[in-house]
């Protein structure tokens, strides 16, 4: 079996056509197809396929690839439905709208829509308009569910408002995340923040998403200050290339970053695409982003790369909360809901339990590090 870091350049070159599928030898495309659909750009590598080098897809080592994208794609038209009718829902009831990530980024960066697979669909409305939100998804078939908050596994409002940043719902097949800020702790994003975020806006296929600078930057916080890059994946890092081939005004993204002081995110998250997909950056913008970070933000880099920060972010949350509440979070955090393991690692869970509780020594380990070096 092929090494998947062997995998993921061949693939990217594909993707943004680099390399064409006639330089790839024969023998490789079983385990590259297998890696693409496991990275969710299955119907990416057909479609650059297709457009490059058509007759390839009739040889044996590819003909079924077309076959295996289907279901990517159906999933995605559903989606896409979905989330017709959950805006239609949500304006009747005069409650603003921004949609997120893929329900977004499909409508305006990808050749086709259904061509940018999803698993759900995530739409930010007003924190005070939250519970208004849920009884219009709720007319349209959407409902909380138990599990449906990542590792907590609980729908109880007060511990959600404090620990997550959105409420999860499903219809029985298809997830909406319905968000109420943008990251997962208020230290990371001001309220101040968050109402720059809903002036960024614009306006395509009948739907409100950020405008190309605040896309690129959400996109950025997500990836490196929400998942701590453990999100790293490619699909994730296509859409951030996908966003800067597409054309982004620099003087405004290195501004905005520095007002949310996410300079370091949009650094690194840049410096990943750029690796992955060999993305033509302005040679400006890294020393631009470091020229304009605070000492705050110095300081929280630190804490980042030590792995310190996720530990005093969980500790700002749950001091929100009562001490039954805490207990009730702490034993979700060491014996997490089942599909959050599959979700997260893709394996079975006798193997994704043991990394999963390999990662949380780690992160346990680094701050006491840093505690005993702080003295």
């Amino acid at each position: 079996m092929s090494n998947p870091l062997s995998l993921s350049p061949i693939l990217a070159a594909l993707i943004t056509k680099r390399r064409t599928a006639a330089e790839i030898p024969p023998s490789l495309w079983g385990a590259l197809i297998a890696h693409a659909e496991r990275e969710g750009l299955l119907p990416m590598l057909v479609w650059a396929v297709k457009t490059t080098t058509p007759d390839i897809l009739k040889t044996p080592e590819l003909a079924a690839a077309p076959a295996a994208a289907v279901p990517h794609t159906i999933r995605s038209l559903a989606l896409r439905r979905a989330q017709h009718r959950l805006e239609t829902a949500l304006r009747a009831a005069a409650i603003p709208t921004i949609w997120l990530k893929g329900a977004a980024l499909g409508l305006t960066i990808y050749p086709d829509p259904a061509l940018r697979p999803m698993i759900d669909l995530d739409v930010l409305v007003p924190f005070e308009a939250i519970e208004g939100a849920l009884r219009a998804a709720e007319e349209v078939g959407f409902h909380l569910y138990e599990g449906g908050q990542g590792t907590l596994g609980v729908i109880d409002k007060a511990a959600v408002a404090a620990l997550m940043h959105h409420y999860q719902l499903s219809d029985g097949t298809l997830s909406v995340e319905i968000h109420f800020t943008l990251v997962n702790d208020p230290a990371l994003l001001s309220a101040n923040g968050l109402a720059w975020f809903w002036m960024q806006t614009a306006q395509m296929g009948g739907f409100t998403i950020f405008n190309p600078e605040a896309s690129l930057l959400h996109l950025a916080a997500h990836l490196i200050l929400h998942d701590r890059e453990q999100g790293l994946d490619l699909r994730h890092l296509l859409d951030i290339h996908l966003l800067v081939e597409r054309g982004i005004d620099w003087t405004a993204a290195a501004a905005g970053a520095a007002r949310l002081e996410w300079t370091y995110a949009l650094e690194r998250a840049l410096q990943h695409t750029q690796r992955a997909f060999g993305t033509i950056l302005p040679e400006s913008i890294f020393i631009t982003l470091k020229n304009e970070r605070t000492a705050s933000e110095w300081a929280r880099q630190g804490k980042l790369i030590s792995g310190v920060e996720g530990v005093e972010r969980t500790a700002r949350r749950l001091g929100k909360l009562s001490w039954a509440a805490r207990v009730a979070f702490l034993l979700r955090v060491i014996i997490p809901r089942q599909g959050y393991i599959r979700e997260r690692y893709h394996l079975p869970l006798f193997k994704g339990y043991p990394r999963y509780w390999q990662h949380m020594v780690g992160i346990a380990w680094r701050w006491l590090r840093y505690r005993l070096r702080r003295g």
